[in-house]
């Protein structure tokens, strides 16, 4: 996860059993937003569903 000073994240989850990679693109522009970024995250890290 990146989160740019002009308030982008950027979440690229992948998996190295087929070489998949998702990407999400989020508007971080308050805690509300960077929290929601965050949770997206831990849920990624917990679910071992490959990326579509």
């Amino acid at each position: 996860m990146v989160v740019w000073t002009s308030g982008e994240g950027d979440l690229e989850v992948g998996d190295t059993s087929t070489g998949a990679v998702a990407v999400t693109r989020y508007e971080v522009s308050n805690g509300a937003e960077l929290a929601g970024c965050l949770d997206a995250l831990t849920q990624r890290l917990t679910d071992r569903t490959p990326p579509a």
